[in-house]
């Protein structure tokens, strides 16, 4: 879901949106669970491919005016309920085929921290990623982890887990690759109508898991 639910990447500060406020706004319909999504800089939008029920949002114009200096992994949701966690060039264009099937929905993330059920280590993994250590290591962090056959979607924020006790913790529950998703002030959950960890930042996008398999974003 995006801010607002305006299907905009690059949303200016005043139209970007706190997690909660964004289940709050789906909860006659049957949302259970929210965490925040897509890293966003200050002047641009979420740094990776933004897929929302089929319908890309970025294009190569916003990724070559806006270019990341991080090279993001995505988290995409096909139709049919498959997760996947992989790199996806966000100036590669793909068939509609494609966004209506297999990268349904997508944001995006970095660094893997659980790759083949194995913890990676926090250095290593930024470094791939080109994410400088110091802005990667947060105390605050928000994680997502799929099983290894991509049917189990598991979801995580925290405030007192490093991030190697993350991609444990997470293992531990079944997750075979895990990433990390934004963290820091924008590292907020949403539960079952209780706010789990908040902070006053707006954030560009979220993840909402519903009761059901129905889709609810009406924004296409």
């Amino acid at each position: 879901v995006m801010a607002n639910d305006v299907l905009d990447v690059r949303p200016p500060d005043n139209q970007r949106e706190q997690v909660s406020d964004m289940a709050r706004r789906y909860r006659n319909e049957g949302v259970v669970l929210a965490i925040n999504g897509d890293y966003f800089g200050a002047d641009r939008g979420p740094e990776g491919p933004t897929v929302v029920q089929g319908q890309r949002l970025d294009s190569l114009v916003t990724v070559l005016t806006n270019p990341s200096h991080y090279r993001r992994t995505t988290l995409a949701l096909s139709r049919t309920g498959a997760a996947s966690i992989g790199y996806i060039d966000p100036r590669a264009s793909f068939a509609p085929l494609v966004y209506r099937e297999v990268i349904y929905n997508a944001l995006s993330g970095g660094p893997i921290i659980l790759h083949n059920d194995q913890p990676l280590p926090e250095a290593l993994s930024c470094l791939i990623d080109r994410i400088p250590i110091n802005t990667c290591r947060r105390q605050r962090q928000t994680a997502a982890g799929i099983s290894a056959d991509g049917t189990t979607l598991y979801l995580v924020v925290t405030t007192v887990r490093s991030t190697g006790d993350l991609a444990r913790l997470l293992s531990e529950y079944g997750a075979d690759t895990a990433l990390k998703l934004d963290g820091g002030g924008s590292s907020q959950g949403w539960y079952r109508g209780q706010t789990l960890l908040d902070r006053d930042r707006g954030v560009a996008d979220a993840l909402l898991a519903f009761v059901d398999g129905r889709l609810r974003h009406d924004g296409t």
